[in-house]
């Protein structure tokens, strides 16, 4: 059986809730956790990611999805979302 994510999200007020503190983020930082955690237990690809946050913005060959990624795991803790070399990323278990 998999593990609960360690948070909860509040898309009204933009926060990630841990425990009792809640993690400010911006919009677009929320919509890649939640693909992250709706997807949880499996790798998500960068071009997964890219579909479904960007939504066919020419911008498809931009690292634009690792540098959100890396917001989040400056804000979150870098175990939070772990790479899958050659493949993409997941939530940590």
């Amino acid at each position: 059986m998999e593990k609960e994510t360690p948070f909860s999200i509040h898309p009204v007020k933009l926060v990630a809730v841990r425990g009792d503190t809640e993690i400010e983020l911006s919009l677009v930082e929320l919509k890649h956790l939640a693909y992250l955690i709706a997807n949880r237990g499996r790798v998500i690809t960068t071009k997964e990611i890219f579909e479904e946050i960007w939504k066919g913005r020419a911008m498809e060959h931009t690292n634009i999805v690792n540098v959100y990624i890396n917001y989040l795991r400056t804000k979150l803790g870098k175990e939070t979302i772990i790479t899958v070399r050659g493949e993409g990323f997941r939530m940590a278990a």
